[in-house]
């Protein structure tokens, strides 16, 4: 196994207020924890055109452990994309829709469990723009 010459830290957090009331309360705030992956390589592309054929872009790794997938397209003009996902565990695929605008992320930082070996991006109705980057 190569050694990691990447530090990949994501960095999230969310929060919820209800804005029906007087001071808008905070309901709950999350975060990440900042974890960090020590990856051999990567791969990013802002504007991958996710073609109603499907596309499969190529890993970095044979195993890759991070993903982010953002669907590019706006919703005055949308356009939706299937992903599909092979998980090492419990090995098969799963496959969901993501909408304009809409955001997947997987972090198996620990390299412990998990990790995916295969991904294809589908347009639905025509070729959609998606940002994925990929560390492995």
């Amino acid at each position: 196994m190569s050694t990691p010459n990447l530090n990949v830290l994501l960095s999230a957090s969310l929060a919820t207020y209800d804005n029906t009331q007087a001071n808008t309360p905070l309901l709950a705030k999350l975060s990440a924890g900042n974890p960090t992956f020590g990856a051999t390589t990567d791969f990013y592309n802002e504007f991958l055109q996710a073609t109603v054929g499907g596309v499969t872009p190529s890993l970095p790794a044979a195993t890759c452990y991070v993903c982010w997938i953002r669907n590019r397209s706006t919703v005055s003009s949308p356009v939706y994309v299937q992903v599909g996902i092979t998980f090492v565990s419990p090995g098969n695929a799963s496959i969901f829709t993501l909408g304009p605008g809409d955001l997947f992320v997987y972090d198996a930082a620990s390299k412990l469990t998990g990790g995916y070996t295969a991904l294809t991006l589908t347009g639905l109705s025509s070729t959609c723009p998606v940002e994925v980057y990929m560390a492995g």
